[in-house]
């Protein structure tokens, strides 16, 4: 996958860039003196190599997190988050070698839609034990859940069309690559906000 700030081609995709994931941390669902668990709610800003004019588009960030503090001022987090839609927009479109409509959305723009189930482990360094700014670096990998392309065009009468292409069977299943993120958490509140950096390495 491409690089992508979070708040990741030909058909068969290039690098997908990682994403910078922007996200709320919150919950307190399970939690003891050095361990914690709750709900990761936020938003993926993603691109992805190999589409041309391609840019930013913004995906759903869900699922359960983690965090356990092993040492004075480290900590291991990892998160289980199924709804992890990435992807780009505004591409020049690729080709869908039919005479029919190739014609019809050869002018317009293109979507690709890109949803994983995203697990990353990340070691993050804590100054102070409880609340404040933590730093992280580590590894995700995803299984990728859907992928397809949305095409915008006008027929020859002039009406807007939208098509859209499967090409789920035609993408790498696995994505892997490095993540680095930042967050504050909150003293006294079940809060954190956070933003995390994904590079996707996977073709």
């Amino acid at each position: 996958m491409g690089a992508m700030v979070t708040l990741g081609a030909g058909l068969v995709a290039a690098p997908a860039h990682g994403q910078v994931l922007i996200g709320m941390l919150f919950g307190g669902a399970l939690a003891s003196e050095n361990f914690n668990i709750g709900f990761e709610i936020g938003m993926n800003l993603s691109d992805v190599d190999g589409l041309n004019g391609g840019s930013l588009t913004r995906g759903t960030l869900l699922g359960l997190y983690s965090s356990w503090r092993f040492s004075e001022h480290f900590h291991l987090y990892s998160a289980i988050l199924p709804l992890s839609g990435k992807g780009a927009k505004d591409a020049d479109p690729i080709a869908l070698n039919d005479p029919t409509l190739d014609p019809i959305v050869g002018a317009g723009k293109m979507t690709r839609q890109l949803g994983y189930f995203d697990i990353p482990l990340i070691v993050q360094f804590a100054p102070r034990r409880s609340d404040g700014f933590r730093l992280g670096a580590g590894a995700q990998i995803g299984i990728l859940t859907s992928a397809k392309d949305r095409y915008e065009g006008l027929t020859p009468e002039g009406t807007s069309v939208t098509v859209e292409n499967d090409i789920e069977g035609a993408m790498q299943r696995f994505d892997a690559g490095l993540a680095l993120d930042t967050e504050y958490r909150f003293a006294k509140i079940p809060l954190a906000i956070g933003v995390r950096y994904y590079y996707g390495l996977t073709d």
